[in-house]
């Protein structure tokens, strides 16, 4: 009895959901097979950048340029910053190393800088190590000329909504489309490529991603853009459907891997079986909440 009050309380909250299309039966289906195609590709993609690394201390050389991302690191150069500079934004040109012992006769190594906006001043910074692993707060820009040579001019597709404007406010856009990169830029010492693309309708935007294969960041290469068009992955998609899917929209007749790629994964999933149907019922966190009959969109609110 429970069951089937369950039941009537879901069908009848679906019907107060809008419906905008019908001929369910006419919509062709993609399987949950080539959505994991997808996820698979988007790993290959990775390699993209995976040469763009950081070098390692060994590597340095005199001459290597690092830009200051961070206020912060004033704070490792002790009494050989002037009093009051803000080297955020400035570039650090590196100017060798010793190794010297501190007060307590612990060994240190000394990394020395020059800031190309006072040349005529050094500013050092103390390691604990004789192999420091990076400079915080700075991003390397070896690294962006290497990705600068591998990306600018470089046609890819969007797999993210999320991408920033001029003023770096995020804003949310269309996805699936072509991107033409035109230029690369630092970004951040956690993300330290920027790039700058126009999309098939010359909108520009940017994104920031880290290098090398990064496969654990969500803002990897691999996670946001793609060498192949995503499109003809989904050949049975229909033209309409995937109009829907760029612009992060919904119609009646999709099927649930359709709306998946749509508009992602739900918050939440209800399964609730019928004497005919099996009802579903997805929930997004931004209150979004679609119904499928037997894996079909029946009803939405959006």
């Amino acid at each position: 009895m429970r069951r089937h009050l369950f039941i009537l309380a879901a069908v009848a909250a679906s019907l107060a959901l809008h419906s905008c299309f019908t001929g369910v039966e006419s919509t062709p289906r993609i399987g949950a097979g080539e959505v994991r195609k997808e996820t698979a590709a988007a790993v290959a993609e990775d390699t993209v950048l995976a040469g763009v690394l950081p070098e390692s201390f060994d590597s340095w050389r005199p001459g290597k340029k690092f830009l200051v991302d961070d206020s912060r690191i004033s704070l490792l150069f002790g009494t050989t910053l002037p009093q009051g500079r803000d080297l955020r934004g400035d570039t650090l040109v590196y100017a060798g190393s010793s190794r010297v012992t501190d007060y307590a006769g612990q060994p240190v190594t000394i990394l020395r800088f020059t800031d190309t906006r006072f040349p005529g001043d050094t500013l050092d910074y103390r390691v604990n190590s004789d192999s420091p692993a990076e400079l915080p707060f700075a991003v390397q820009l070896s690294m962006v000329e290497k990705a600068r040579e591998i990306l600018t001019g470089r046609t890819f597709y969007l797999l993210t909504r999320s991408r920033r404007d001029s003023a770096d406010n995020i804003i949310p856009g269309r996805r699936y489309v072509a991107v033409t990169v035109d230029s690369v830029m630092p970004g951040t010492a956690v993300n330290p490529v920027k790039i700058q693309f126009t999309d098939d309708k010359g909108v520009q935007a940017f994104l920031f991603m880290p290098g090398g294969a990064s496969a654990t960041s969500p803002r990897r290469f691999g996670a946001v853009l793609a060498v192949n068009d995503p499109r003809k992955r989904y050949p049975s998609v229909t033209d309409e459907v995937w109009a829907n899917i760029i612009d992060g929209k919904v119609a009646a007749g999709m099927t649930r891997d359709e709306c998946r790629l749509s508009l992602g994964k739900p918050a939440t999933v209800d399964r609730i079986p019928g004497s005919s149907y099996l009802y579903e019922r997805w929930a997004y966190d931004n209150g979004i909440y679609l119904i499928f009959e037997d894996g079909v969109l029946t009803q939405f609110r959006r």
